[in-house]
């Protein structure tokens, strides 16, 4: 039990990876130059993608990308929610084009939240769009902590098993007759004989005459001083 329950950490940690590395196909998209509404389910991180023709080939041309889209993005409370640029470089292919990511962004509540895109001279609105899309480490978190609790399940379930195992044996070897390693069961069971003692006993010792009785003898004078003498004088 316990060995499955690692290997469930294992396995868990390893779809997290893999998820977050493809978070692209659970995304929320907004077209450039468009306005629409972003409907956040929990409290998260997200990362902002720009999915369209090339127009970024290294991380020098993120700050104009990021300046010519001009994104805003607007809380269930009218207020303005600030995002931070992405400063890594992390580019994938897309059809024909890329997906590159331009910002990150924390939305601290769940909500609907007003998003505006502004377009990009060159490339026509409809060809590109931008996309929202839950931070990989956020997913992988929670699958981390999924495989942990299935780690832990599996240990205690390994241990409660290992229990239920020792009685049963103790109580199959009460039943049978068996001593444990405690001694012998409790209320009889079969015994071995007493051996004896381990060599002769000395003479005078045990349980018997070690040889002839000896009669010490009478001292002198005392059957003249009692020659007269009877029984009961």
């Amino acid at each position: 039990m316990a060995v499955l329950g690692v290997v469930a950490l294992v396995i868990s940690i390893v779809i997290g990876v893999g998820t977050a590395r493809d978070r692209l196909r659970d995304r929320t998209t907004l077209g450039l130059g468009q306005e629409g509404t972003v409907t956040v389910t929990s409290p998260a991180a997200y990362t902002i993608y720009y999915v369209g023709p090339v127009v970024a080939r290294s991380r020098a041309d993120l700050p104009s990308l990021r300046s010519r889209l001009s994104l805003r993005i607007s809380g269930p409370d009218g207020a303005t929610v600030p995002t931070r640029p992405y400063e890594a470089w992390n580019e994938r292919s897309a059809g024909m084009g890329q997906a590159v990511a331009v910002r990150t962004v924390r939305f601290a509540s769940r909500g609907d939240y007003l998003v505006r895109v502004g377009g990009l001279e060159g490339v026509p609105d409809e060809d590109a769009y931008v996309a929202f899309t839950e931070s990989g480490e956020g997913a992988l978190a929670r699958w981390a902590l999924t495989g942990v609790a299935a780690a832990a399940v599996g240990v205690a379930l390994g241990i409660l098993w290992a229990i239920l195992l020792a009685g049963a044996r103790r109580r199959a070897q009460r039943a049978a007759g068996e001593p444990g390693p405690w001694g012998p069961p409790p209320g009889g069971g079969p015994r071995a004989p007493w051996p004896g003692p381990a060599g002769p006993l000395p003479d005078g010792v045990g349980w018997g005459p070690a040889g002839p009785v000896v009669v010490p003898p009478v001292p002198a004078g005392y059957e003249a001083s009692h020659a007269g003498s009877s029984p009961g004088r």
